[in-house]
């Protein structure tokens, strides 16, 4: 077992949620920014807009790379692989365990799910985070009451805040109509998101910065190394619209240098998020906790994002009604995250 001293924090900035929280929150600007830019077409030499699953294979090869370099020059993939690894050709591997293989297949469809849902005509930034984050958020006390961690009374509060913020959102945009696939999205990011939360809670969120870290890297190598070859069998093998715009996103854009170079610039900033995110969550307090400020820092970020794209390409701004909401999300997550005691975790 390597202990902290043997293998020391690289950087130890990483311990502190709060700045983990702030690189969160710095990279989702340029992530959501360039996601919605090239959807739209605003980033691309022929100002044609690019289907959802289009953007997908370069963005992730590059975020997966960036990752990859991270751990390495880290030290965090060697402490990951010093349990029974896999050898291939010397080089040892992390082996995943049952619960983060399964996390893996959770990160894997997270990861697919919030790059599609900034995607879709008539659904705008604010609105896709508001959905989203607010789902979460409901679903983490009630995972802290499964996994039996004690859930603060505020954070109750919090939740009548976050029902009323969605309720607002909805309200707001009556003119807006959610497409059935982006329904399907959302359900399908929401539910990945609490199996991961509850295999979170029992495998990792704890005091031991070492068994977080291996959580992290085993989950991460297993849900990023999915994606990457579902998306290379979808594009070689299936058909469809679906795989029509995988292998279009594999082979048809190489020719528009700038649309490339933000698929590069998007697939990096992806990878920060990834894991500033996963860092926030893997904080060894409750999920009420750590979920708030995880939601707080993106959905403040797309409204930057949203004000950035209106002021830059003359897009919509944010909508009255999503402001409002905006605003309760903020209130309830800022009662959640008030300082408190938290409950020593296991």
């Amino acid at each position: 077992m390597i202990t902290t001293a043997s293998c020391p924090d690289k950087p130890r900035i990483l311990n502190s949620i709060w700045a983990m929280a702030a690189g969160y929150f710095a990279a989702y600007i340029p992530y959501t920014m360039l996601t919605k830019g090239l959807s739209k077409g605003l980033l691309t030499a022929s100002g044609k807009p690019a289907n959802g699953p289009v953007l997908l294979p370069i963005s992730m090869y590059c975020s997966v790379a960036a990752l990859l370099v991270f751990w390495i020059s880290v030290g965090w993939w060697r402490e990951a692989a010093q349990d029974s690894p896999w050898h291939i050709g010397g080089w040892p591997i992390p082996r995943p365990r049952p619960g983060t293989w399964l996390s893996g297949l959770c990160v894997a469809g997270i990861s697919a799910t919030t790059t599609l849902a900034f995607t879709f005509d008539g659904v705008s930034i604010v609105m896709a985070l508001l959905l989203m984050r607010g789902g979460v958020l409901l679903l983490a006390p009630l995972l802290d009451l499964l996994l039996g961690r004690r859930v603060a009374r505020a954070s109750w509060l919090g939740l009548v805040l976050t029902a009323a913020a969605l309720t607002t959102s909805l309200l707001g945009a009556r003119e807006l109509q959610i497409p059935i696939a982006c329904r399907w999205v959302l359900a399908t990011y929401l539910a990945c998101y609490g199996l991961r939360f509850w295999l979170m809670g029992r495998l990792a969120k704890s005091s031991d910065a070492h068994r977080n870290r291996r959580f992290f890297v085993e989950e991460q190598l297993v849900g990023n190394g999915l994606l990457l070859l579902g998306l290379a069998g979808t594009a070689a093998l299936g058909h469809g619209s679906l795989a029509s715009d995988l292998r279009q996103g594999f082979t048809g854009l190489w020719g528009d240098g700038r649309q490339v170079a933000a698929l590069v610039a998007m697939g990096l900033c992806s990878s920060a998020t990834g894991m500033f995110g996963s860092l926030v969550l893997l904080d060894r307090r409750e999920n009420t906790f750590c979920v708030p400020i995880n939601r707080a820092s993106s959905l403040l970020a797309g409204l930057c994002a949203s004000w950035a794209m209106a002021w830059l390409f003359a897009s919509a701004a944010p909508r009255g009604g999503e402001l409002a909401a905006a605003g309760l999300l903020v209130a309830a997550l800022a009662i959640a995250a008030w300082p408190r005691a938290h409950p020593t975790a296991p």
